[in-house]
């Protein structure tokens, strides 16, 4: 382990700050625009438009919650950096193909996509708790959780400003070339000293079930962020429809303000 004077762990952790900082504000940047770009490829009716925003958002969570299991089973054995530049580089494939989409469908399967490939700020996690000294891990996580406040923050506002300004296709095209970029940085600067986990330690998806069984305050946990995350989302795919019922002028940076939002 690298002591608390060394520079790789710190180094990790600056650039996978970074690169969850562009991960985070290139989603960001896209989803609260998602049912507005519906519009854009022909759901003219409001009712369903609210139907597909809501499949659209819906449906990254739920390929991501599929494929999760696997990502982390692959991560145990060949490491966490490769699984972080799988996520990233797909991230960066799935947004920049949305530039592309000419109808709901298409635009469907890429978020799908997008959910399937993602995971990289797990991936992120773990490779940061994997390279800090024992001592330091709360405050290289603490920092590393920064990224993603500051993403979820700035992602909206700049994809509305971008958004107002130059179409959607372009920022769809410049959150993936970010993340291209963000990715090859973690590849160039992040070295992992990785070690298998040997199979007596590995935790399956029954094990973790059954510790959410057998431990109350798991159970607990598990449910107050699970209603929390419920109650976060279920307004996301109708409030940028709402605020443009809103407007009595539907291209007054429309976009701007739903980011602001």
């Amino acid at each position: 382990m690298e002591s608390d004077q060394g520079t790789p762990w710190r180094r990790t952790l600056y650039v996978m700050w970074l690169a969850e900082f562009v991960a985070v504000s290139g989603i960001s940047m896209v989803m609260p625009f998602l049912p507005l770009y519906v519009q854009e490829l022909g759901v003219t009716d409001p009712g369903q438009a609210q139907r597909w925003a809501g499949i659209l958002v819906a449906a990254n969570f739920a390929s991501a919650t599929a494929l999760g299991p696997l990502w982390g089973w692959l991560a145990d054995r060949y490491g966490r950096k490769p699984m972080a530049l799988r996520a990233i580089f797909g991230l960066a494939v799935a947004i920049g193909l949305m530039a592309f989409a000419r109808s709901p469908g298409q635009l469907l399967a890429l978020r799908l996509l997008q959910g399937a490939v993602g995971g990289f700020v797990s991936a992120a996690v773990a490779l940061v708790a994997t390279a800090a000294p024992k001592e330091r891990m709360g405050y290289a996580l603490g920092t590393l959780q920064t990224a993603a406040t500051t993403g979820h923050v700035i992602g909206p506002l700049f994809g509305g400003v971008l958004s107002d300004r130059l179409g959607y296709s372009h920022v769809f095209l410049i959150t993936g070339g970010a993340c291209v970029l963000a990715g090859l940085i973690v590849a160039v600067f992040v070295r992992e000293n990785f070690r298998p986990v040997a199979a007596a330690e590995r935790h399956g998806l029954r094990d973790n079930l059954a510790m959410l069984r057998t431990l109350p305050a798991l159970r607990t946990t598990f449910a107050v962020m699970f209603l929390t995350q419920i109650g976060l989302m279920v307004v996301q795919p109708v409030l940028p429809l709402f605020v443009q019922s809103l407007e009595a002028d539907a291209s007054g940076l429309l976009r701007t303000k739903v980011g602001l939002i």
